[in-house]
C-alpha cells in the first residue's frame, strides 16, 4: 500500500514540476486539469491512508488529517453532523472534493441509520463560512441529509 502511496505522489511531482518548468505554454486548462489531478491524488491518498490505519497502525500512530475532524452526534434527540470543509457549489458536485465530503458524512453518521424513521422531522442547516453574502442555495446540501439514510420515509 506505501508504494501506491508512492506513486501517486510521484505523478503529482511530474504534473507539479510541469506546471512549475513550463509557465511559457501553461494556460489555465492546464491548471484546471492540475487542479483535478490533485484532488483525485488526495482522494486516493486518503483512501489509502485510512484503509491502512482500518487494519495495520496502533491508534497513537494514527495520522490525524481533515477527514478525522467530521463529527456526528446526538443529544435530546438532535443530530449534530460537523463537516470541516466547505461544501461546494451545486456546479461543482461531480468532483472528489464532494465524493470526499459525503463519503466522511456517510462514515460518521452510519451508527444514526434510521434515527429518525417515520417522524415528523425538522432540518436544520447552519453553514459558518468566512464568506460574505454567501448564497446557500447555489450549496449542495440535500444530499448529505438524502444518502445518510437517517430520515426513513414510509415512499421508500
Amino acid at each position: 500500500m506505501q508504494k501506491e502511496i508512492l506513486t501517486e505522489l510521484e505523478d503529482l511531482r511530474d504534473e507539479t514540476e510541469f506546471i512549475i518548468n513550463n509557465e511559457e505554454i501553461v494556460e489555465s486548462k492546464h491548471v484546471e486539469n492540475y487542479l483535478r489531478s490533485l484532488e483525485r491524488i488526495r482522494y486516493n491518498i486518503f483512501n489509502k491512508i485510512k484503509l491502512r490505519e482500518k487494519y495495520e497502525v496502533n491508534e497513537q500512530d494514527k495520522i490525524n488529517y481533515l477527514n478525522n475532524r467530521y463529527k456526528a452526534t446526538v443529544e435530546n434527540d438532535i443530530l449534530k453532523i460537523y463537516i470541516p470543509e466547505v461544501i461546494p457549489k451545486y456546479k461543482n458536485i461531480n468532483n472528489y472534493a464532494y465524493k470526499n465530503i459525503m463519503l466522511n458524512v456517510m462514515e460518521k453518521t452510519k451508527e444514526y441509520k434510521d434515527l429518525f424513521n417515520n417522524q415528523l422531522v425538522f432540518v436544520f442547516i447552519k453553514v459558518v463560512e468566512n464568506q460574505k453574502n454567501i448564497d446557500i442555495d447555489n450549496k449542495f446540501i440535500k444530499p448529505i441529509v438524502d444518502r445518510t439514510c437517517i430520515i426513513k420515509s414510509n415512499s421508500r
